[in-house]
């Protein structure tokens, strides 16, 4: 596991990004005042570590699509109330959707497509209404899109189409 360099802590923009840069994430950045942090398309890969996010308050985006991570998107993303991007599309991921991610209301872009993402899509979706861009499609998810996506009415462009989940339209 890497770690970060202490002399970044105050770096408020970190962009990595196509630098075939492999191994694991570090378990806690010194980024506290990072606001975009961008590591993807690199061949960064295993579970997101707990307490990833734990210092992350001034995130606004944090791009970790097209890499080879696994697990989950950890719980600690409802903390980072000032989020407003979370792309983490094009990897490995096959753990539930938190519920406390309907906790980071400020989130207007969600692109989770192409992992392998199971069981249902949280509740607290509804609870993100400043989403205007949701992307779900091709992941292992099941049972009935929740209600609380009504309360979405920000929502421009919405990708659900999954062969386990119940269509809203079929309701």
């Amino acid at each position: 596991t890497a770690t970060t360099p202490t002399y970044l802590s105050g770096l408020a923009y970190l962009n990595v990004a196509s630098n075939r840069l492999s191994g694991q994430l570090p378990a806690a950045p010194q980024l506290a005042a990072a606001n975009f942090v961008s590591v993807h398309s690199n061949r960064l890969s295993g579970s997101l570590p707990a307490g990833l996010l734990h210092n992350l308050t001034e995130m606004r985006y944090l791009m970790l699509q097209r890499n080879a991570l696994s697990g989950g998107v950890p719980s600690e993303i409802g903390r980072l109330v000032k989020l407003s991007g979370l792309a983490m599309y094009e990897n490995r991921l096959d753990l539930p959707l938190p519920e406390e991610l309907g906790d980071a209301i400020l989130l207007n872009d969600l692109r989770l497509q192409s992992n392998r993402i199971n069981g249902t899509i949280p509740e607290s979706i509804g609870n993100l209404v400043r989403l205007r861009y949701l992307d779900l499609y091709d992941n292992q998810m099941e049972g009935d899109i929740p209600p609380g996506i009504a309360n979405l009415t920000n929502l421009k462009e919405l990708y659900v189409q999954n062969e386990h989940l119940t269509p809203v339209r079929q309701r």
